[in-house]
């Protein structure tokens, strides 16, 4: 039972358990760091908040750039990866970091995102959706402490 337990836990859960402790934490923190990079880019060039719609990164560039630092996971694998990251800023209180994270064909984030913000039960326009995206992908680019984030998970243990 998830109330009992302290987010710590609940995030160990959901970060250890895809393809094995060692592995998943290591493509868990490769990804997180990517995108907080990514994010630390965006904050340092000052970019005005009407030019934000731009600020994101593929599915494919956050594949490749994991690819290029050891840690190999496939585009289409890649958003698990980082549904699960973005599941573990929710229980930590942190912005919901798969809103930086978009498919190239409709430039929306995936499967990851999409139960974070859009109630199942209800009729949520796809205007709706993209206001929603947006703000949750504003606050992403504008949170200042990404870094105990990082922190966080390089002090995960399995």
């Amino acid at each position: 039972m998830n109330e009992h337990k302290t987010p710590e836990e609940r995030v160990a859960e959901l970060l250890l358990r895809p393809r094995g402790p060692e592995l998943s934490l290591h493509l868990h923190r490769t990804l997180a760091r990517i995108l907080v990079e990514f994010i630390d880019h965006v904050q340092s060039e000052n970019i005005c908040s009407s030019d934000l719609r731009n600020s994101t990164m593929t599915y494919g560039q956050v594949s490749r750039l994991a690819m290029a630092r050891g840690a190999d996971i496939h585009y289409r694998i890649a958003g698990y990866y980082v549904g699960n990251l973005s599941q573990a800023c929710q229980v930590l209180d942190f912005p919901v970091i798969s809103a930086i994270v978009v498919s190239q064909a409709d430039r929306t984030p995936g499967n990851g995102f999409r139960p974070l913000v859009r109630n199942p039960d209800s009729d949520t326009t796809d205007q709706e959706y993209r206001e929603r995206q947006e703000t949750a992908r504003d606050s992403v680019l504008a949170y200042e402490h990404w870094s105990q984030f990082i922190e966080f998970l390089d002090n995960l243990t399995y």
